[in-house]
């Protein structure tokens, strides 16, 4: 007995140490920060249990010196996007659900076993009587819903049209993804081609500037031609250094939209030469069709107005009889090497739900308030993409007129410096004739390199309103011009 009350004593001992003790069941916060005015520091412990994430081991990152096109700019990007790897997993976790939902249609079956034993002792005219009594073996378990007036079929339906939505969700975040690129990829090539056309428009300011000092050294004209000259020189001088910077930060910017290091360096090429104005672009009908037909997000809309029908039906059905089937059986052994030679148990329940308090009547409406909601939101998209692909067509229509009127503004522009350069040379016109027509090359190159631009994202616009960006790229017509 003594044994048995210094065990007793030890186990209380213990209990109160642990009590008094500082351990996380009773000291949590000397794991937090210890006042709001203190930053947190972990101990040596603590951080050798911090995992070392390394963001670059998974991201794709392009050779430096690689000459990059932008069909490889959108597998980068999509390589790299949390955007498009959030949506994946969705559609992955919809889709095990869907297969979840499957499995309703089968039995289940397990399967258990057991192990008893008692020891009891009892007082009988002073005297002690022991009984020991032990009992095992296994039981196999099974039930199957037999009638279920269609909810399983409708609870499926839900699951894989929740399923659709999600991948065609995803589809939609990765034209977004790759509209993106392209839209940072064109205001990078817009900004070279800015600073290529600064380049020239220097190279011109200073054929000038060296035109009229020439002249004034010879004294056909005063100081004032080279000095308006000279200032020409400099301004182009000083609108090519921020053009510069302009073309850095658009090339970082693409950088941060292809989620690597700004430190990465590798060749973009330029605008086509050739004016793409011969692009197979439907016309705004065939487009509009094919915005009902291929846009994501439209057909997401749709799976969520299925997935909603479906739901009112599954609703539905809880108000309908169930039938289940159970049953179990298996064999007892006891502890006189006895055993019952197998046992068994089938039932069949009829469940018919009568009174419930308006809960499932009210849940029907739930749901149907939900369809209709759904039905709204679809429409409300749908006159969405529809002003969408109209103001693509609108753009691609007015891009396609102005790069044909500004490369035909740049070589009559071209036409005129000329000319006007070499009579500012034998001395027919004056400087300010020379430097205007100057002024009008440059202005001409400029709007050239924007309608390029415009142009491009023009087509881009067209396949990611009418959901094609994914499927027919407009990139793949700019590589054949190249």
């Amino acid at each position: 007995m003594l044994r048995a009350h210094q065990k007793y004593f030890f186990l209380l001992l213990s209990l109160v140490f642990i009590g008094c003790s500082r351990n996380p069941f009773t000291t949590p916060y000397k794991y937090a920060p210890t006042a709001s005015n203190k930053v947190w520091s972990p101990t040596a412990k603590e951080k050798r249990k911090i995992r070392n994430i390394d963001p670059m081991a998974t991201l794709q990152i392009p050779s430096e010196g690689d000459a990059i096109s932008l069909g490889d700019l959108f597998d980068i990007a999509l390589n790299n996007s949390p955007d498009t790897r959030k949506s994946w997993e969705e559609a992955r976790e919809r889709a095990a659900g869907y297969s979840s939902s499957m499995s309703n249609f089968l039995p289940t079956v397990g399967f258990q076993g057991n192990y008893w034993a008692q020891r009891q002792a009892s007082i009988y005219n002073e005297q002690i009587f022991l009984t020991e009594a032990q009992q095992w073996g296994p039981e196999v378990t099974f039930s199957y819903l037999i009638w279920d007036s269609g909810q399983r079929h409708f609870q499926t339906e839900y699951a894989f049209q929740l399923l659709q939505e999600a991948n065609w969700s995803h589809n939609e975040e990765v034209q977004s993804v790759m509209q993106t690129v392209a839209s940072a990829y064109y205001e990078y090539l817009y900004a070279k081609a800015l600073f290529e056309a600064d380049e020239a428009d220097l190279l011109n300011a200073d054929e000038t500037y060296k035109a009229a000092r020439e002249k004034n050294l010879s004294g056909i004209f005063d100081e004032t031609d080279m000095l308006q000259a000279k200032t020409n020189f400099l301004q182009k001088k000083v609108d090519l250094t921020s053009q510069t910077a302009t073309v850095q930060n658009s090339f970082v910017e693409l950088l941060r939209v292809l989620g690597i290091p700004a430190t990465i360096s590798f060749q973009l090429g330029s605008f086509p030469d050739k004016a793409l104005v011969e692009a197979p672009i439907g016309s705004l009908e065939d487009l509009i069709a094919l915005a009902k037909e291929h846009r994501p997000d439209l057909q997401a809309s749709k799976a969520e107005i299925l997935a909603m029908e479906a739901n009112v039906q599954k609703t539905k059905t809880d108000l309908c009889p169930k039938i289940n089937l159970t049953g179990q059986a298996g064999q007892q052994w006891f502890s006189n090497n006895t055993t019952d030679n197998g046992n068994y148990l089938v039932q069949i329940n009829l469940t018919v739900p009568i009174f419930t308090g308006f809960y499932y009547l009210n849940q029907i409406k739930v749901a149907q308030s939900k369809l209709e909601e759904g039905v709204a939101s679809y429409r409300e998209m749908e006159l969405t993409v529809l002003s969408e692909v109209k103001q693509a067509h609108n753009d691609y229509i007015m891009a396609k007129q102005e790069i044909v009127d500004t490369k035909s503004y740049l070589d009559a522009a071209q036409v005129e410096f000329d000319a006007m350069f070499e009579r500012y040379k034998m001395g027919i016109v004056d400087i300010l004739d020379l430097l205007s027509s100057q002024a009008f090359l440059s202005d001409a190159r400029a709007k050239y390199a924007l309608s390029q631009k415009n142009y491009f994202m023009a087509m881009i616009n067209i396949a990611f309103s009418t959901g094609m960006l994914a499927n027919s790229c407009p990139w793949t017509m700019e590589k054949e011009h190249d």
